[in-house]
């Protein structure tokens, strides 16, 4: 079996079975499992609305000492045309290290002075409208393979699922 398949089944349990009083703990402990199996960098989780990104609806994880992105650097970007790019896709798509250093776009140009050398989107799609999206910062050069992509997104479906719950439950 696929190793990053069985640790998506594993984190469905998982996530699933939370109380709904630590629904959020559960979410954010899984996605730091996640940037370990995955050996990603930093990740985040945010709604396709500027409005709600302004409201600081968005979650933001990290691994090792990279530096988390604080929202105020979201709002601080082109977050309209970084939205309307990720609402145009239908499937992950990645940037890399030459792509991130030769973008005119703010939110690009700005990972590439980072140190981020591949970046990549999953549009979270729901009723054939993006609903949300993941994003994911790889500081060094990492190998991905269909199976990792596919396992991944579906992850990722399940966080954004959850998160929205846990947003609903919560004031």
């Amino acid at each position: 079996m696929n190793p990053y398949l069985e640790f998506v089944f594993q984190s469905q349990q998982k996530l699933l079975s939370s109380p709904k009083e630590t629904l959020q703990e559960t979410i954010l402990s899984n996605i730091q499992e996640a940037l370990e199996v995955f050996d990603i960098d930093r990740t985040a989780i945010f709604p396709m609305s500027k409005v709600k990104i302004d409201a600081n609806d968005l979650i933001t994880v990290t691994r090792y000492s990279h530096k988390r992105l604080p929202v105020e650097y979201y709002k601080s970007l082109e977050i309209d045309k970084f939205l309307t790019s990720l609402n145009k896709r239908r499937g992950w798509y990645f940037y890399d290290e030459k792509t991130i250093a030769k973008s005119e776009l703010k939110w690009l140009a700005s990972l590439g002075k980072e140190g981020v050398k591949q970046y990549g989107n999953i549009p979270i799609v729901c009723f054939e409208e993006v609903y949300a999206g993941v994003s994911i910062a790889y500081f060094k050069h990492v190998e991905t393979s269909q199976e990792y992509l596919d396992s991944l997104t579906l992850l990722a479906q399940v966080w954004v699922m959850l998160w929205q719950k846990s947003s609903f439950s919560h004031p």
